[in-house]
């Protein structure tokens, strides 16, 4: 019998997951995850690991409460660790209780790993404290519906405390009824309210109003669910409080084809790279990200015996240098050699390993290497395929790129751009969309837009230089 753990995933910004609960998303042989689950968050899971959806939809149950905590149970006796990934934190009108009371029922070993709740997150992202000295001492949330879709039976006349910040869950639909209630009950008909929609994610919406103005307001902006409710005096910081709103690339969405690449340590070994620095520096800065996998770095093996003392070794990428250094075992086979790399990045993981390189192709391509090597014969060059430039017998070919075949998402419609970085993504992605892609192309460097302009396509942006952040720059 497995261990089952109850994970909360924080709600919506994949930063707010727990060290304790990404290590577990890594580990894990099975994840269950609900519907407001974010794949980037799905993505740091191994290959490997099956991944079932049962989330809840507004009045549409993908799988039923009694399934999923059968299907647990399944996993735990199929499987050593499985994960029950739950929006925000389990034990938080996620009905996590039940799932971990059903467990201990049938003698599942269960663990609880607790996770940021909506209740704090959605409040702080849109620039309100729940609590504030002289303003609010404390604060009640309350899920405001039934099962039956109904409002929740709630003593409104126990809310009357001005000085106690009010956070409804799933109230969206019960909106005007709840505003009406507390008027009802006696709290002011100017007391403010904020509605957030999609709290900490790129879609974040928030309207702010009155309990007299706040519904007819939401129904014009047209906001839906998910989305918390914030009735007190606290809501009125929202916008000198606001950091996330004011990110630079807030509300924008791109597409990212990208490459599933590879990593080595020594202490770690290979693994594969779960989520590339362009899409971590899109999210920091309030963008979403909608990654599309369209190929894979696999290794090649090849004889290390090759390598001799005096060598010029060179690297043309950071996957070559992973490669090659998961097959020496020992950095001893290459004392003596001399190293240069394609490019400031390869240079870097270089360093990594306590390498300095000899020489750098500060273009960062291999012919501009192979110039400042002219008349060195003693050379081996590691790479993905031959390159112009190296004569032939000195190319080691020590990795490839493989071609994955994924559906075009459908989200891609929706997108203010797409970021390429490499020729053989704009190749695979056209071909996936049929040409059809988001009107704002951005390049990563030359070769990238030399692909771009074999397929007619002449309006893009291009970075200075080949590099991450000069093409984040370019947004």
């Amino acid at each position: 019998m497995g261990k089952v753990y109850l994970v909360g995933a924080g709600t919506g910004d994949v930063g707010l997951i727990t060290a304790h609960g990404k290590a577990l998303v890594e580990k894990a042989d099975c994840i269950l995850y609900d519907r407001l689950i974010g794949s980037e968050l799905l993505q740091l899971a191994d290959a490997r690991c099956e991944k079932i959806y049962v989330g809840k939809a507004q009045h549409h149950h993908t799988v039923p409460q009694a399934e999923i905590q059968r299907l647990l149970l399944e996993k735990a006796q199929q499987y050593e660790t499985v994960v029950r990934l739950k929006g925000g934190d389990p034990y938080v009108f996620g009905r996590g209780a039940e799932e971990a009371l059903f467990l201990q029922e049938h003698g599942v070993d269960t663990e609880v790993v607790s996770g940021v709740s909506s209740v704090t997150a959605a409040l702080a992202y849109a620039g309100i404290p729940a609590t504030k000295r002289g303003v609010a001492t404390g604060f009640r949330a309350v899920t405001a519906h039934t099962k039956e879709d109904l409002l929740n039976n709630i003593d409104f006349s126990t809310m009357l405390n001005e000085k106690e910040t009010l956070v409804f869950l799933m109230g969206l639909r019960h909106l005007d009824e709840i505003a009406q209630a507390l008027m009802k009950a006696g709290r002011r008909e100017e007391t403010p309210v904020a509605v957030i929609a999609n709290a900490t994610t790129p879609r974040q919406k928030k309207c702010v109003g009155t309990l007299e103005s706040i519904a007819a307001l939401v129904k014009a902006q047209g906001l839906t669910s998910p989305a918390i409710i914030v009735v007190g005096d606290v809501v009125r910081y929202h916008s000198c409080l606001s950091f996330y709103e004011k990110k630079r690339l807030f509300g924008k969405k791109y597409l990212l084809p990208y490459i599933e690449g590879i990593t080595y340590s020594f202490r770690h070994g290979l693994q594969p790279v779960k989520q590339s620095e362009l899409q971590t520096g899109l999210t920091a800065l309030g963008a979403a990200a909608v990654p599309y996998q369209v190929g894979k770095i696999n290794r090649i093996s090849f004889d290390t015996g090759i390598i001799e003392a005096g060598q010029w070794l060179v690297f043309t990428s950071k996957n070559a240098v992973y490669s090659v250094m998961s097959q020496l075992g020992d950095l001893r086979k290459i004392a003596g050699c001399r190293i240069a790399a394609v490019g400031r990045k390869t240079a870097a993981v270089l360093a990594d390993f306590g390498i300095a390189a000899d020489r750098i192709a500060e273009k960062g391509t291999v012919s501009d290497l192979a110039k400042q090597l002219t008349g060195e014969q003693n050379l081996i060059c590691f790479t993905e395929k031959n390159s112009p430039g190296i004569p032939d017998g000195r190319q080691v070919v020590c990795y490839e790129n493989a071609a994955v075949a994924t559906p075009f998402p459908e989200e891609a419609k929706d997108c203010d751009g797409v970021l390429f970085t490499c020729a053989s993504s704009v190749r695979r992605t056209w071909v996936a969309a049929d040409g059809i892609l988001p009107e704002k192309i951005y390049s990563i460097g030359p070769s990238c837009s030399k692909e771009l302009q074999q397929h007619g396509i002449t309006a893009f942006a291009e970075a200075k230089e080949p590099s991450y952040e000069q093409l984040i720059a370019l947004l």
